[in-house]
């Protein structure tokens, strides 16, 4: 992937996630407001929100594979006498 389409990339996923977070809030965010407003704003811990895929476009597949794969760390950290992920 070049450079170009690297931006291109990462414009469209800044693109996404705004409307996301304006479709979700009602309104368009404030433009003075930080990340500290936003997030209580949503009223989610940042830890449960995933940047891949962007907020809004996850698949139930895509959720289901997650889960299933944090599941399988969580055993093998258990397993291996680690702290729970």
């Amino acid at each position: 992937m070049t450079t170009a389409d690297q931006s291109a990339v990462a414009a469209r996923g800044r693109s996404l996630l705004g409307s996301f977070l304006g479709s979700l809030l009602g309104s368009r965010l404030p433009c003075d407001w930080t990340v500290r407003e936003l997030e209580a704003s949503l009223g989610v811990p940042p830890e449960h929100i995933r940047l891949h895929p962007p907020p809004g476009l996850v698949t139930e597949q895509e959720v289901v594979d997650l889960e299933a794969h944090c599941d399988h760390l969580r055993r093998h950290a258990r397993a291996a006498g680690l702290a729970p992920v």
